[in-house]
């Protein structure tokens, strides 16, 4: 599981949706009639480096083993059977690479993201979201103006109280945007009538995306599917798959 792990943490850096723009997505060998061609990857410059992150103390090897342990036994999204899944847990599986740099990024970051997840009751698969969005980079800034491990757009970060001033930008902080994403998570799941494969899939393309798709119906993630942009129609088969990779 952590040489999976860690291969999805180096092949996954695209930027999250939440302000109404159209993110980048992953071109993936496999699945062709969902992909796009991949754009430029987030990336941290000098000046990310200004602002200061809050981050958990280094965790032991029994904590870190514990930790997966965690993860695996608060899931609550059900084991989805659908072709894309399958195919990007092959993907994932292909790419072992930079394992060592990978893990030591994401663990000290999710001990913050699954106690808080934990501790609302909430899916631990939502902890595999800054997989996919930043490879657990606090310091990751899409093209599009996102930035941080849960890459918020800056209007939804001022929304959800990550403000930001020319020396402190708080969607870096690990502590303030895990809540903030939480927030904004519960209130995507009661928006979609507690459908939670709606509800990231709208945080991935926003919520209007996801109603437009829907109509006036009542379906599910799958049933929309083919009328959701590329990038969502990838989103939540990723996520699944990560899951079902680290539960297996």
């Amino acid at each position: 599981a952590m040489l999976a792990i860690a291969s999805f943490l180096n092949g996954c850096t695209h930027s999250l949706f939440t302000n109404g723009q159209q993110s980048e997505s992953l071109n993936l060998p496999s699945a062709k009639e969902y992909s796009k061609p991949a754009s430029e990857r987030a990336q941290t410059t000098n000046a990310d480096l200004e602002s200061p992150v809050t981050a958990s103390t280094e965790p032991t090897a029994a904590e870190i083993d514990d930790l997966w342990q965690r993860i695996r036994a608060g899931y609550q999204l059900g084991q989805e059977q659908h072709p894309l899944i399958d195919e990007f847990v092959q993907w994932f599986l292909a790419k072992q690479n930079t394992i060592e740099k990978s893990s030591d990024r994401a663990t000290p970051l999710l001990f913050h993201i699954v106690e808080s997840i934990e501790a609302q009751g909430l899916p631990t698969e939502i902890a595999l979201i800054p997989l996919l969005e930043s490879g657990y980079r606090v310091h990751a800034r899409s093209p599009y103006g996102a930035l941080g491990p849960w890459q918020f757009m800056p209007a939804t970060g001022r929304q959800y109280g990550l403000t930001r001033t020319a020396y402190l930008d708080k969607r870096r902080d690990i502590v303030l945007s895990t809540k903030a994403s939480l927030t904004y998570l519960t209130y995507l799941h009661a928006q979609f009538h507690g459908d939670w494969l709606l509800a990231i899939a709208a945080y991935n393309g926003g919520p209007g995306t996801v109603r437009k798709a829907l109509g006036n119906s009542r379906q599910s993630f799958w049933q929309i599917a083919h009328r959701l942009p590329p990038e969502t129609r990838q989103y939540v088969p990723k996520l699944l798959a990560a899951a079902k990779i680290i539960g297996s």
